[in-house]
């Protein structure tokens, strides 16, 4: 396993125990990482290929249901390559019938000097994404942090029982349907 496919999978361990405080229900989609301990032994050539997922969450939130997919990345933008077709596909089918399609971002640089790190996690609506990709950042290969701080939706970070969870901002109204302070309007 690469650095950044670890950070990367680091990253899902964090939101796995953060989605307890932003959502009712969740669930981890298995993986290629889920399945690894099948194809070795276990079950023999049955999986030979690592099946392509959705997402890397699915789940609910009173009435609404969300596909999450979560990124991490130790630059100041992330590139649109990092979230697949087929990932952004299934978001988009999320959203058709009414439902939220989230990429949640982390960006940690993973320094050590305090004035030099940067450690953020925002969640960005796929509609949002596909926007910025397609006419805002046309020419760029990649979405940077400055859009995305003005665009998506920042998670603060807690320290809980010596892990890392990322919640709800809770100094308003979560577009996203998150934080104890969200509700229906009718």
């Amino acid at each position: 396993m690469t650095t950044a496919t670890n950070r990367g999978y680091q990253f899902e361990v964090e939101v796995n125990r953060s989605l307890k405080y932003l959502l009712d229900y969740f669930f981890k989609i298995p993986d290629a990482r889920s399945l690894q301990f099948l194809r070795k032994g276990m079950v023999g050539d049955m999986f030979p290929a690592s099946p392509k997922v959705p997402a890397d969450f699915v789940g609910f939130k009173g009435e609404h249901f969300y596909l999450i997919e979560c990124k991490q990345t130790k630059g100041l933008s992330i590139p649109f390559n990092r979230l697949r077709q087929h990932q952004e596909i299934e978001l988009l089918k999320v959203v058709s019938k009414g439902g939220y399609g989230l990429v949640i971002v982390n960006f940690n640089n993973r320094k050590r000097k305090k004035d030099e790190r940067i450690d953020r996690t925002f969640v960005i609506d796929i509609i949002e994404w596909i926007r910025a990709r397609d006419f805002a950042f046309k020419e760029r290969e990649s979405l940077p942090l400055k859009w995305i701080i003005a665009n998506g939706e920042e998670l603060r970070l807690e320290h809980l029982e010596k892990n890392r969870v990322w919640k709800a901002n809770n100094s308003g109204f979560s577009k996203y349907g998150f934080g104890e302070e969200h509700k229906e309007i009718e």
